[in-house]
């Protein structure tokens, strides 16, 4: 490592691009279909499947918060 904290990583680390391209990939998807996608894309990599199902429920849980009104 050359101690240049943009060019080192953890070992094992998930690329945070690849993670978002498939997040953003079953927003675009119903419900439904986000399972099957999400599998498809991530393959054999558990971490990555995880990192994915982080981001949508975060995203869900958010949108609710979002819709619901403040004040009553």
């Amino acid at each position: 490592m050359n101690g240049n904290p943009s060019t080192s990583s953890k070992p094992g680390a998930l690329p945070p691009e690849r993670s978002e391209a498939i997040f953003h990939g079953a927003l675009q998807l119903p419900d439904g279909q986000r399972a099957d996608y999400i599998r498809r894309a991530c393959g054999e990599d558990a971490a990555l499947r995880e990192r994915v199902e982080r981001l949508l429920k975060a995203h869900d849980e958010a949108g609710a918060f979002l819709d619901e009104p403040a004040l009553p």
